[in-house]
């Protein structure tokens, strides 16, 4: 009815409307079309010599920057050298760094090494002068430079910094630096997401912060690569293609120039979606779009990969003479470019094809050609595997067994490797009939029972795939559905609106005056929307506040915790140090037991002080779990030898239960030692008589995992059972006295359990009042190889200190007490060793150039200069000093400042108060290596 009525109406309503949208539209063309005209007038004004410098380099970078943002790179990368130009006296640094930008950038498909040099040199330029816009542009480009050379922390911290610069401007120019830099902060995390076990939420919110970013300044290219980004990881990481082709679909939308080159990636996305529906004409379709624009860029390698893939749907399709027609473009393009890897695929087609076609005769010939091919270039992995399986199924259907299991075996091992389960099938569908044909009974059932094994296997992905598929056909014909209802509707409307035109003028007045109505109302609708509207911003504005305050406390609880860990821990390794001298000095039994109480006192505050900074790690998700082999026997012998002798001193018995001797497993033994020592503490602390056992057992195996099984138990005072639930809150205790009269802070138990949690773990707890407790916790770790063992074995065996001896050692340290500590340790450990002091970094370069220094030990808070300077500066020398092992010292163990010294360009890091033992472990595995390059 509403659709008749507005059709009837629409010609009386229709001049104050079209008015207002032709207005519209005018501004709308004129914004659009600026774009264009400003660049035109930019370009004028530079061009003119008689304009004053200053103005004309304003206007080229401008147009520089425009031509960035808009898409023309490589205009932009050219016009950059009329910088040097006009700027011949090097009078204007600010604007020179968008002429080192652009040769870094032009550099990166070159020279890397140079690329990355350029563009720190840009960034140095533009820090000395204050041009915010151009610090943005250098650290983007560097942190890509970076990307492409594979250094993704460099590449991180760069992009940090150019997404941080740039979040204080809001001007357009500033927006796109914004958005690129979460963009490529979203390649990075998914570039680390192929090194460990992914966590896609860590980039996809890159990808979408940055979508929302460009679609705010409504920068088409960045929108168009965002939802590319988007959809490729629903197709390969989600394996969800609906969602996939949702994003794509988006993309195709978008107002890039038909001709553009991004163009050639969506198609060759879509494409591969509907060749897994089974959909091959819609599959062609797509790669015949990017097949036309890869021609019209003149782009072989995409020319010759999109003839492949066309040539293999035709395969699919059963037009064999079509399928071959492709396989043979591409083979004359690889012979005439004399492009053998090209070739070798060609062949690789050629084989199948012929082998689809029953032709096996010569689908071995061309299957030989392609190996032939690879061998002399080293091997294609993935195409060396697909055409031993093609020669293998060739040889059975020709009755050559013989050669058919050797050549299907080679498929069969690499598919296997990779986890490819369908073509491992495949292979083992092939080996099948090879044996069967050499009556090998044995090798026969052993290929039909891996058979039904992958078939298993295979059988859910596939019944998902069929879901799938139905619902990508539902939704296609969905999508039809509506069009033709669309379309239906449309021509009906256009029907009722011929036939209204022959009402009288007296009911078009009635109908004007009801659209007047509705207008009104209309209006006041508008109005309400824009009140809300401008609530809500204000809401949002307040909660943008709140945010802002609660991270502005999160960084200065941070800097506080920083800050403390320092001041204690350096006055805190003084003390411990020259306690740990003294008890080495033979002293008097009454300095013993003074000495004593200092060392445990000072034990104390150090546990607390580290409570403190784990609680804080793990809540704010900087804590790292390690993944090596250890023997949970050793760490729980350890454990029984540190905390041995507080158990002495209160007269307990510390007893070890090993229900499995000699368990080896790859996990985190410095975590498991931590969870066990608070532990222990906990019983030693709360028992009075007694013993404390701690009992290890396997609780669950597989070949791949191990699920072990831990148990400290005490015969303490115990815990009321409505005290159980609170024990592992932070700085929770069981009684409000316990503090008092026992010590601690109450984070032991809150950290033990946060540590099992991070490493997939449960922690729970048994105890009745005034007979004991037990403390009992599993961890899975994966089971590690005979190799790893014997690794992990060797590096416990070997003597750390019998490779230092001799050892020349700079030490930079301006703390006068932490070098007394620092030295004295060391020529206690170590014999022959030579110590060099520096009170700062200036000091410790000079001495390096003048001595031979095997390590430096790097304080990092100096006066003059500090230890990162001085890491910098030593690392820049020409000489073989500058690869000199550093190892930071400090007493700050924030994440935040490891990490930092790491990106300075040290080696290695330990944290005040040191332990000489771990000391001596990486003074050995800094000098060894050093001593050995020497040698050669």
């Amino acid at each position: 009815m509403f659709r008749e009525f507005y059709s009837t109406t629409n010609r009386h309503i229709s001049t104050p409307i079209l008015l207002v949208l032709s207005l519209f539209i005018i501004f709308s063309s004129t914004l659009f079309g600026q774009q264009s005209s400003n660049l035109d007038s930019l370009t004028a004004i530079w061009t003119d010599t008689t304009i004053d410098e200053d103005v004309r380099l304003d206007a080229l970078v401008d147009e520089i920057q425009c031509r960035w943002n808009i898409g023309e790179y490589e205009k932009g990368l050219t016009m950059a050298a009329y910088i040097i130009e006009i700027d011949a006296d090097n009078s204007h640094p600010h604007y020179r760094s968008f002429y080192f930008i652009a040769q870094g950038i032009q550099q990166r498909s070159t020279n890397l090494d140079s690329s990355i040099l350029t563009l720190l040199y840009a960034v140095k330029i533009t820090n000395n002068t204050g041009y915010e816009l151009g610090r943005a542009n250098a650290y983007l480009s560097l942190g890509v430079s970076y990307l492409r050379n594979d250094n993704l922390t460099l590449a991180t911290s760069s992009l940090d910094s150019a997404h941080a610069i740039s979040f204080i401007s809001e001007n357009y120019d500033m927006l796109v630096v914004r958005a690129w830099a979460l963009q490529k902060l979203g390649v990075v995390q998914k570039a680390r997401a192929n090194h460990v076990v992914s966590d896609s939420s860590k980039y996809l919110n890159y990808y979408r912060n940055s979508l929302k970013v460009f679609k705010s300044i409504q920068h088409n290219i960045g929108i168009f690569q965002n939802l590319v980004e988007l959809g490729s990881f629903y197709t390969f990481n989600d394996v969800n293609y609906l969602k996939a082709l949702g994003h794509y679909k988006k993309a195709e939308y978008i107002p890039l120039p038909e001709d553009h080159f991004l163009w050639i990636r969506l198609y060759k996305l879509i494409a591969p979606i509907h060749h897994y529906h089974e959909n091959y004409e819609a599959c062609l379709k797509y790669n015949f779009k990017a097949l036309k624009l890869a021609k019209h860029h003149k782009d072989s390698y995409w020319i010759n990969t999109i003839h492949l893939d066309i040539g293999e749907q035709y395969m699919y399709m059963k037009q064999y003479d079509k399928a071959i027609e492709y396989a043979h473009i591409v083979l004359d393009n690889a012979i005439i470019t004399n492009d053998e890897s090209e070739e070798a695929w060609a062949y690789a087609l050629y084989a199948d094809i012929e082998l689809a076609k029953g032709d096996y005769t010569h689908s071995l010939t061309h299957a030989k050609k392609a190996l032939k091919l690879w061998d002399g270039l080293g091997g294609d992995d993935y195409g060396v595997s697909r055409s031993n399986l093609t020669m293998g199924r060739a040889y059975n259907k020709l009755g050559n067994y013989n050669q058919a299991a050797y050549h299907c075996e080679i498929s069969y091992k690499d598919y296997n490797y990779w986890a490819d389960k369908s073509r491992e099938l495949q292979s083992c569908h092939c080996l099948y009939e090879a044996y069967k044909g050499l009556e090998q009974a044995n090798k026969t059932l052993y290929y039909l029972e891996r058979i039904r094994s992958l078939e298993e296997e295979l059988k859910p992905l596939e019944t998902t795939r069929l879901l799938q598929q139905r619902e990508f056909e539902n939704k296609i014909l969905n999508d039809s559905l509506k069009q033709v209802q669309l379309n239906f509707q449309r021509d009906l409307a256009h029907g009722v609106e011929i036939k209204q035109k022959n009402q009288s003028r007296n009911i078009a007045i009635g109908i004007g005056a009801t659209i007047l109505l509705f207008a009104l109302g209309l209006w006041n609708r508008l109005t309400h929307i824009r009140k809300s509207k401008a609530l809500l911003e204000e809401k949002n504005k307040l909660i943008e506040i709140e945010k802002e305050r609660a991270e502005a406390s999160e960084l200065a609880k941070q800097q506080f915790l920083a800050n403390m860990s320092h001041e204690i821990r350096t006055p805190m390794n003084a003390i411990q140090g020259m306690t740990n001298i003294l008890l080495r000095r033979n002293p008097s039994a009454d300095q013993i037991e003074y000495l004593d109480g200092i060392k445990q006192s000072s034990d104390s505050l150090l546990a607390i002080i580290n409570d403190i900074l784990d609680l804080s790690k793990i809540e704010a998700g900087k804590i790292t779990v390690e993944h090596i082999p250890f023997s949970v026997q050793d760490v729980m012998q350890n454990v029984r030898t540190i905390m041995h002798f507080k158990a002495e001193e209160k007269g307990l018995k510390l007893n070890t239960v090993f229900k499995d001797e000699n368990l080896h497993v790859i996990g985190d033994p410095s975590r498991l030692s931590q969870i066990l020592i608070n532990l222990v503490g906990n019983a030693i602390k709360f028992t009075e008589k007694g013993l404390v056992s701690m009992t290890v057992s396997i609780e669950q195996r597989t070949n791949e995992q191990t699920s072990v099984h831990f148990c400290v138990s005490d015969t303490g005072i115990g815990i009321d059972p409505d005290r159980i639930d609170k024990i592992f809150d932070s700085f929770e205790q069981a009684y409000v006295d316990t503090s008092r009269k026992f010590g601690g802070t109450g984070l032991g138990l809150s950290i033990s359990k946060k540590l099992v949690s991070l490493q997939n773990g449960r922690i729970w707890v048994k105890s009745e009042k005034g007979i004991g407790s037990e403390f009992h916790f599993t961890i899975p770790y994966d089971v590690p190889s005979s190799s790893d063992i014997n690794i992990a074995a060797a590096d416990a065996e070997r003597n750390v200190t019998e490779p230092l001896l001799g050892a020349r050692i700079l030490l930079v340290e301006d703390n006068t007490f932490n070098a007394i500590v620092a030295q004295e340790e060391l020529q206690d450990a170590i014999k022959g060793v030579v110590i060099d002091t520096a009170e700062n970094g200036a000091i410790a370069v000079e001495l390096l150039k003048a001595k031979p220094i095997d390590v430096i030990l790097m304080d990092v808070q100096m006066p003059v200069m500090n230890g990162y300077e001085a890491t910098q500066k030593i690392r820049n020398l020409t000489s073989p000093k500058s690869k000199t092992p550093i190892i930071a010292m400090t007493a700050n163990v924030m994440k935040e400042e490891i990490d930092r010294c790491f990106e300075a360009g040290m080696n290695d890091f330990i944290g005040k108060p040191f332990d000489i033992t771990q000391l001596l472990h990486k003074l050995n595995e800094a000098i060894t290596p050093s001593k050995t390059t020497d040698s050669l």
